[in-house]
């Protein structure tokens, strides 16, 4: 895997893990985005 590969891979972990310990709360898209340090647009498709 490339070092941009093994970034993605943990801020998605990070997003994914975010989400499981806040899923009560329910957080949306701009919480998760600003969480791994990226703008919402990279979560769309």
């Amino acid at each position: 895997m490339t070092t941009q590969n093994n970034i993605n891979y943990s801020r998605i972990a990070e997003a994914i893990e975010h989400i499981k310990l806040n899923f009560k709360e329910q957080p949306n898209l701009d919480d998760i985005a600003r969480k791994v340090h990226l703008s919402p647009f990279h979560f769309q498709l």
